[in-house]
């Protein structure tokens, strides 16, 4: 097979593929595997991709070209031509998918339109499964078909500012996470690494979160390493991609009107690739407008790094300092 032939009609088929419908472009390739005689039909399927019995059937219809000249031209496929539907190919599949979806259905059962809060990726998992591969678009055509649409949450009602929102009780958070699972998965750590947004109550100028960071470090006798991501990057966070994308598609359609129910389901919240979720609800209350003086702020442990010291420090436990101060203290031997 001459390359120099290939590499000529696939110049021609990307040039002319885009303005070309299903039967013009298989009576095209089929001119062109005809003016190559002997191995046309290979050269031409090895240079644009085009399946041999496509070409073929191209072939045949420049046959039949003369006689059926006005078919030929309003129609682009044979009649009863394409894909079949899937209700002939897959008869199980609709009544699996609406068994898949009863249970979790809304809306009046008067109307002729349902909604589901599960994703068409699950449903697609789960019909597949049962021996009905089919994909997630796929899965939305037939919802879409049989009268079914999804579902997203929605905020109905504002909420007040709760008083305590600002307060830094992710330290504690922290603390409960080191204590609960940390600890036990990082025996050896002696460092923990902490990323935080640049604004909020864990915005890098303030005081206070300074404050809860050097009694997490006490409190741990753990080095603190702190990384604040600067102003509106706060989106580049990698938890905000890999969780919490998954927890708002896990509580899509349900109704966020009690604290346990929140829990719940972001605790339930899992992917394909393993994905485990722990949650607990936080009861206690923190101190708001809590001023931290000069004095106190020298008594930290605090070094900035090079890079940004304003974003990126590290906190140290102050009973380090205390057994260093107690080491270098002189031993006294009795004489």
């Amino acid at each position: 097979m001459d390359t120099r032939v290939v590499r000529g009609i696939q110049r021609k088929f990307r040039a002319l593929r885009f303005g070309m419908d299903e039967r013009m472009r298989r009576q095209w390739a089929a001119v062109e595997a005809r003016d190559l005689e002997w191995g046309g039909v290979s050269a031409v399927a090895v240079a644009t991709g085009l399946a041999r019995p496509t070409i073929h059937a191209g072939l045949r219809e420049l046959d039949l070209l003369p006689n059926t000249r006005h078919e030929a031209e309003t129609r682009v496929r044979r009649v009863a031509g394409g894909r079949r539907p899937l209700a002939e190919t897959n008869p199980g599949l609709l009544p699996a998918l609406d068994a898949l979806m009863d249970p979790v259905t809304r809306g009046s059962p008067e109307s002729a339109l349902r909604w589901t809060c599960k994703s068409t990726q699950k449903l697609a998992d789960e019909l597949t499964r049962q021996d009905h591969p089919v994909r997630a678009r796929t899965v939305a055509a037939v919802l879409q078909g049989i009268g079914d649409s999804l579902q997203a949450s929605r905020k109905t009602r504002e909420g007040a500012l709760h008083p305590v929102r600002k307060a830094p009780f992710a330290a504690n958070s922290t603390r409960r996470w080191w204590t609960h699972m940390g600890q036990a998965r990082f025996p050896r750590a002696r460092k923990l690494l902490i990323t935080a947004d640049g604004g909020g109550s864990r915005r890098y100028r303030s005081r206070l979160w300074r404050v809860a960071l050097q009694d997490l470090a006490d409190a741990l006798e753990l080095t603190l390493c702190v990384g604040h991501s600067p102003p509106g990057t706060s989106k580049w966070n990698k938890i905000e991609h890999r969780l919490f994308s998954f927890i708002t598609r896990n509580w899509r359609g349900r109704s966020l009107v009690t604290h346990q129910a929140i829990v719940n389901l972001i605790a339930s919240s899992t992917t394909r690739t393993g994905l485990v979720v722990k949650a607990a609800l936080d009861t206690e209350l923190y101190e708001t407008a809590v001023k931290v003086s000069d004095e106190e702020l020298a008594r930290f442990r605090l070094k900035r790094d090079r890079f940004h010291g304003d974003w990126n420090y590290t906190l140290t436990p102050r009973s380090l300092e205390v057994s260093a101060l107690f080491l270098r203290e002189p031993q006294v031997v009795g004489m």
